[in-house]
């Protein structure tokens, strides 16, 4: 894998604490390393924004492992948030499917803050 460049998001506080800016650097995992190249930044004000983001694909390709934990980011109402996590959980019996709702508080505290005030 060392070589074949793989595109990510990169953590507003990962890019900081790495001071990489927007520049390709590696990362070593067991000896491995992979060559990655930022395609953009996240900042949400949350721990997204301290993380790294590649595809599934050359994450396993890169550690030889699966990953234990997928987040999906999903925007809606209660009632289609509600519908998906129904959804997923028919789709993938076997896990553990739950909304993550600090991040859904974090986005309305902000769209309260910037709402127009009638």
């Amino acid at each position: 894998m060392a070589g074949a460049s793989q595109q990510s998001l990169i953590g507003v506080r990962a890019q900081s604490a790495l001071n990489i800016g927007n520049q390709p650097f590696d990362l070593t995992f067991q000896g491995r390393a992979v060559h990655i190249t930022p395609t953009g930044v996240l900042q949400t004000g949350a721990d997204e924004d301290s993380r790294i983001y590649i595809s599934l694909e050359n994450f396993e390709t890169w550690t030889g492992m699966q990953p234990s934990t997928i987040e999906i980011a999903a925007s809606g109402s209660a009632k289609e948030t509600e519908s998906l996590l129904q959804k997923l959980s028919r789709a993938i019996p076997y896990a553990d499917v739950r909304p993550v709702r600090r991040i859904v508080e974090g986005e309305a505290r902000v769209m309260g803050k910037t709402a127009p005030r009638c």
